[in-house]
């Protein structure tokens, strides 16, 4: 019993800080996606970043799991969204999808996120009614599957 009692707690320690970020590859038919995802410590009240690779795009989400963000007073689909960086603050209009929980980046604010968070530098990011930081610990680690997710690593790094 002891035994067992040991075994359970070793488990729980030894996995020392949580990552939150993962990575993943999806193959359909017609092309391979790679996509890598920040899990916030919130998973309901918290923003996920989601970085999605096709062949050499990538694109960026944000994706909420509670209540759909709010229609724009002119009822056009686009949403505000402020990132936090080092104490200053952005502003961008970005595009929200239909349902009202997903975000899609504009490249200007999706360039911005990869260089500060390939930097390490820590980014909150804000929505109406939302506010996470995204820290960028683990980001490289799980970003290097997404760069060049479809040709084979030559390990001896030798001419083609």
């Amino acid at each position: 019993m002891r035994f067992i009692l040991g075994l359970i707690l070793l488990s729980l320690f030894a996995c020392g800080k949580p990552c939150y970020w993962t990575h993943d590859t999806i193959r359909s038919h017609h092309k391979d996606y790679s996509k890598i995802v920040y899990n916030p410590r919130d998973p309901i009240h918290g923003i996920e970043l989601e970085l999605v690779s096709a062949e050499e795009h990538l694109k960026g989400y944000l994706n909420i799991h509670a209540c759909p963000l709010p229609l724009h007073p002119d009822q056009s689909k686009s949403i505000v969204v402020k990132i936090e960086i080092d104490g200053q603050t952005t502003t961008y209009e970005a595009f929200r999808l239909e349902g009202g929980q997903r975000v899609l980046l504009p490249d200007d604010l999706l360039n911005t996120l990869v260089n500060s968070l390939s930097n390490d530098i820590n980014v909150t990011v804000i929505l109406p009614g939302y506010r996470s930081q995204i820290l960028a610990e683990g980001f490289m680690e799980h970003f290097k599957h997404v760069q060049h997710p479809f040709f084979m690593e030559n390990p001896f790094h030798l001419p083609f």
